[in-house]
């Protein structure tokens, strides 16, 4: 059986250092581009027949064991 340690860290967190504005508008731009536009459209479709689906008042946690 392998047992795993994990070190508990000790001291202030490093903060991250800060993008430059232009850097975080690429990355969010590279991010929202990561799929074309009709995987995204029909995400949205999905998502939506999945809300109407949900009615209120609806469980939809898995069911008992």
């Amino acid at each position: 059986m392998n047992t795993f340690h994990l070190q508990a860290l000790t001291g202030p967190a490093t903060p991250l250092p800060c993008l430059p504005p232009e850097d975080l508008d690429r990355a969010r731009s590279f991010a929202h581009n990561t799929n074309a536009e009709a995987t995204r459209a029909a995400c949205r479709s999905d998502f939506a027949a999945f809300q109407r689906w949900c009615k209120p008042g609806r469980h939809l946690a898995p069911g008992r064991p």
